[in-house]
């Protein structure tokens, strides 16, 4: 984007920050921000540019799913370059399998007990609001071919599989954008378990439909097609930033999964339960 230089008295100059940028920082009047010259160029941002980091871990006895919580788990915290050892020879079929999911990590050293892994892409100026944004159509995708799959009585889980790989995906580069750019300023941590709500709607989704009683079960089907609409609903009050419709929804939600519980509806249960609290993290965002 552009901005005009504007005159202040006889020896200053002053430039108007956009709107959306200050709202996504929830930055208000007297607050401080850094101005860094980096290349030729003036970078702002809220906190000042961190230096690469780089942190070792021994994966001595990790099995496949600890090294992807591990690694997932630094690459989240906004960490540059890892270097993995481990006192027996790696699987790197596992290792490559876990940083094919991270965006921007690609692996530039390997051996039989020596790994590292650098992230490749600059990310100073990702548009969260963006990112957010396209994490709920992805996810409210999901549930709509997990409903259809339901329908034909035919999961493809090949299918499946692979969209919710993208999801986990998009929530792991989602986190560490936040971290590294303090989006919502300090509401930043309200975001992040936004993202890990939105995505448990989706596994809760994903082991709907890895169960057999679901296939025959018409009132779940029904179940499933109105909370993927709460999910579409709650994407809207989150970008328009609508308290009031937002709190309506929320009161709703209450009262559904309140019959839930009476009707003890094992199946569908846990998405309204995330669909409710993810709504109560979005009132405290917006609020």
């Amino acid at each position: 984007m552009r901005r005009k230089i504007i005159e202040l008295g006889n020896n200053s100059t002053v430039m108007t920050l956009p709107v959306k940028w200050i709202r996504e920082r929830d930055l208000k009047k007297g607050d401080e921000i850094n101005v860094e010259e980096t290349a030729g160029n003036l970078v702002v941002s809220t906190e000042k540019q961190k230096k690469q980091e780089e942190i070792h871990i021994d994966l001595t006895k990790a099995s496949k799913e600890d090294i992807r919580t591990i690694v997932s788990a630094i690459y989240r915290r906004g960490v540059d370059e890892v270097v993995l050892t481990s006192k027996e020879d790696f699987s790197f079929e596992d290792i490559n399998h876990v940083v094919d999911t991270l965006t921007g990590y690609v692996i530039t050293e390997e051996s039989d007990k020596k790994i590292v892994i650098k992230n490749t892409i600059r990310e100073d100026f990702e548009d969260l609001t963006s990112l957010i944004n396209k994490l709920f159509i992805t996810v409210h995708y999901f549930n709509e071919t997990v409903i259809k799959s339901l329908q034909t009585k035919k999961p493809d889980f090949v299918k499946l599989a692979q969209l919710k790989r993208s999801i986990m995906r998009l929530r792991d580069y989602c986190q560490r954008m936040i971290h590294l750019n303090g989006y919502g300023g300090n509401k930043s941590p309200e975001y992040y378990i936004l993202i890990f709500l939105v995505h448990d709607i989706a596994s809760d989704y994903h082991i709907i439909s890895r169960n057999k009683r679901s296939l025959k079960n018409k009132v779940l089907l029904a179940e499933l097609k109105e909370y993927n609409g709460y999910l579409s609903q709650l994407n809207h009050v989150l970008s328009s930033r609508d308290f009031k419709t937002g709190l309506k929804l929320n009161g709703d939600l209450r009262k559904v999964m309140l019959k839930s519980h009476d009707k003890d509806v094992l199946l569908s249960l846990p998405v309204i339960e995330d669909l409710f609290t993810l709504s109560s993290r979005i009132l405290g965002i917006i609020s």
